[in-house]
């Protein structure tokens, strides 16, 4: 089983075989589309293309991915996904996460030249440090660096910004959380009478609340700012740490759920498919009940359609029909995908 490390503990080896990975997965050119895209754009393309689609089940389109309960285990599987690709490049390597609360080690070891290059304020502008560069002068790449890519560049595709190098620029002053902040949030059961507390949870988890840990995960795209803001943000090799974080809290939140009623297991912590939302009013939307496929992971299932982005990105996705469905409850239990926490 892999283990997910904070990034700040990562060794020096440890960032490079990460580093490296990221980028020949950027180089790397996908099979299965009918028109050329990398591997780590494809990843992208899906983010775009999950917020809005439309279903069988759905007369209007649906974001699997976010505003909902299914927000979390829709980026579980994104996750585990590209970092299975990940491993395909370089064996051995693990999707470390950024620890929201410790601010020193993120200063220092994360958004630095060394590793994920730095954070600007402000106005959104081009990354200027490190490895996360528009172009890499040869002189400076090290022995790892893919010999056909010239530096981290965003598809014009997948582009938010004003040109092809990636863009950062923080409009969240209140960050970052504190380490108290995080365990409430991982021992959360607020609820109405009635109601799983689960709801409660992930509108925390996704959005922040007032009373509870703010600064979650929507502050943390807009702490880093630039192409994170937007629908394409795993065009920033930021967001993998900071979704794996996300899924860390939601794995803790689970475990103590589970230590909380003996002989429970996964499935039980999570609604009802007929329990209406105490957030919304409203039943959960498709995708986002326990029992539901998670697009694009449906299989050959048809009646699917992404109406989010171009067909020029539409072209690009990679074809999963070959592959099994995914519900919800498939990815409940994190241990069963093969990976675990430090």
């Amino acid at each position: 089983m892999g283990t997910r490390k904070s990034a700040a503990a990562l060794t020096e080896a440890e960032r490079s075989t990460l580093l490296e990975a990221l980028f020949r997965l950027k180089q790397r050119r996908a099979v299965g589309a009918t028109q050329p895209l990398s591997v780590y754009d494809q990843f992208v393309a899906m983010h775009g293309a999950v917020m809005a689609v439309i279903s069988p089940d759905a007369r209007d389109p649906v974001n699997f991915a976010h505003g909902n309960i299914g927000f979390r285990p829709w980026h579980r599987m994104y996750l585990r996904s590209f970092e299975l690709a990940l491993e395909a490049e370089v064996p051995g390597v693990a999707l470390p996460y950024w620890d929201w609360s410790d601010d020193v080690g993120a200063a220092t070891r994360l958004f630095n030249a060394e590793f994920l290059s730095s954070t600007t304020w402000g106005v959104p502008s081009d990354v200027a440090d490190g490895w996360l560069r528009y172009r890499i002068p040869a002189t400076e790449r090290p022995d790892w660096w893919p010999g056909q890519l010239r530096g981290f560049r965003v598809h014009s595709l997948l582009e938010e910004g004003n040109g092809s190098a990636l863009e950062r620029g923080s409009q969240e002053s209140d960050w970052p959380p504190s380490p108290s902040d995080m365990k409430s949030l991982a021992e959360l059961t607020l609820g109405r009478e009635g109601t799983h507390p689960l709801w409660a949870f992930s509108l925390v988890l996704e959005a922040g609340h007032q009373t509870v840990a703010v600064r979650t995960h929507n502050a943390g795209h807009r702490f880093v700012g630039g192409h994170m803001s937007g629908e394409f943000s795993p065009n920033d090799p930021a967001f993998w740490l900071h979704h794996a974080n996300v899924d860390r809290v939601w794995a803790q939140w689970q475990d103590y759920q589970i230590a909380q009623k003996p002989g429970s297991d996964h499935k039980d912590h999570w609604p009802d498919p007929m329990e209406v939302s105490p957030v919304t009013g409203q039943l959960a939307p498709p995708g986002h009940k326990k029992n539901d496929n998670m697009w694009p992971w449906v299989g050959g299932a048809t009646g699917y359609r992404s109406v989010s982005v171009p067909q020029a990105i539409l072209n690009r996705l990679p074809d999963l029909s070959s592959e099994p469905a995914v519900s919800v409850a498939d990815v409940l239990d994190y241990r069963a995908l093969g990976y675990g926490y430090d």
